[in-house]
C-alpha cells in the first residue's frame, strides 16, 4: 500500500526550483527540486504549485483551491515552503487576476531601469493606459503608513492554522518550513514545522555575514532554508557574494544557483523532509 499518492508542494520560487538551469539556460529545477525527489521517493506524483515572486497569502490560496478541486487524490502530502512577509497579493481588475507586490523590494528610484520596471508593472496590473505614478504613490503609502510587522506576523499565523485545519478535515498530511524568512514563531509548535535550528542572534558563522540590521528584518531572518545555505557556505569558507560559486547551469554550485538553492541543496531539504515525515 502506498504511503501518499502524491507530493502537492506550495511556496515560491525556492520550492519552484528556480534558477536551475540546463547546458542551454531551459529551465531545469523540475527535475531537481525537494518535491520531484520526494515524489520519487514515496513513489508518487509530484504536483508543484509554488511560484516565482509568491507571497505567502498566494501560497496558501493555491493551497486551498487545489483541494477545492481535487477529485483524484486521497493521500497527498502537502510541503509549505512559506515565504517572504512583505510580498502583498492584490487583485487587477484589468487583467482579472492576482497579482504579488513587493513592497519593500519595489525598484529603487536611482536605477537606470526603474522608469522601465515600474511602466511594465503598472501596464501589467492597471493597464496601458494607467498612471505609473498612482503604483509607485501606492506601495510608498502601504509601506510607510499602513504596514506594520507585528501585525502582519499575527495575520499570517492565523491563516496558516485555518489551513491546517482546512488540511485535517481531509485528514491530509502536511509539512510546513520557511523558505526565505521565519514569522511564525507563536504557531510552531501547532502545525508540523520542519525547523533548521538556526538562530542569528546566537550563531556566529552567520553573525559575520552582511545580515540586515533592521529589527524588522532580524526577526524574521532566523529559521529559514536560505539562512541555513547560507550556514553551509560559510562552513565551507565560501560567501555569498561570490558568483563564481553559483553557477545556475552545469556544472551547478554545490549550494546556490544564482541567488536560489542548488540541486544539493534541494536534496539536503528533501532528505530532512522525509526524515522529519519519519517521526510524525
Amino acid at each position: 500500500m502506498i504511503k501518499y499518492d502524491c507530493i502537492v508542494a506550495l511556496g515560491c520560487s525556492f520550492v519552484h526550483g528556480a534558477n536551475i538551469l540546463d547546458s542551454s539556460d531551459n529551465f531545469a529545477g523540475k527535475e531537481y527540486r525537494a518535491s520531484k525527489i520526494l515524489s520519487k521517493h514515496y513513489k508518487c506524483k509530484e504536483i508543484n504549485l509554488a511560484k516565482p515572486g509568491f507571497g505567502n497569502e498566494s501560497i496558501l490560496t493555491t493551497g486551498y483551491d487545489w483541494i477545492r478541486q481535487n477529485k483524484t487524490f486521497n493521500k497527498p502530502l502537502f510541503i509549505i515552503g512559506l515565504s517572504g512577509l512583505t510580498r502583498e497579493r492584490v487583485w487587477s481588475n484589468y487583467s482579472k487576476r492576482h497579482w504579488d507586490l513587493h513592497i519593500f523590494d519595489f525598484p529603487e528610484k536611482d536605477k537606470d531601469d526603474y522608469t522601465y520596471i515600474l511602466n511594465h508593472r503598472t501596464e501589467k496590473i492597471c493597464g496601458p493606459n494607467s498612471d505609473p505614478l498612482l503604483l509607485e504613490k501606492y506601495v510608498e503609502m502601504r509601506a510607510k503608513y499602513m504596514f506594520n510587522f507585528e501585525q502582519e506576523r499575527k495575520k499570517l499565523s492565523q491563516n496558516i492554522i485555518l489551513f491546517n485545519t482546512f488540511l485535517s478535515k481531509y485528514n491530509y498530511q502536511s509539512i510546513f518550513f520557511s523558505s526565505i524568512c521565519d514569522d511564525i514563531d507563536s504557531i510552531k509548535n501547532e502545525i508540523n514545522y520542519l525547523s533548521f535550528d538556526i538562530d542569528i542572534n546566537n550563531d556566529d558563522l552567520l553573525r559575520q555575514q552582511d545580515i540586515a540590521p533592521s529589527e524588522n528584518i532580524k526577526k524574521s531572518a532566523d529559521d529559514c532554508w536560505y539562512h541555513y545555505i547560507r550556514k553551509q557556505m560559510k562552513k565551507d569558507g565560501h560567501h555569498m557574494d561570490d558568483r563564481s560559486l553559483r553557477s545556475n547551469v552545469p556544472p551547478y554550485g554545490k549550494h546556490m544557483c544564482g541567488g536560489h538553492p542548488s540541486p544539493n541543496s534541494n536534496q539536503i531539504l528533501a532528505n530532512k523532509l522525509i526524515e522529519y515525515e519519519n517521526n510524525i
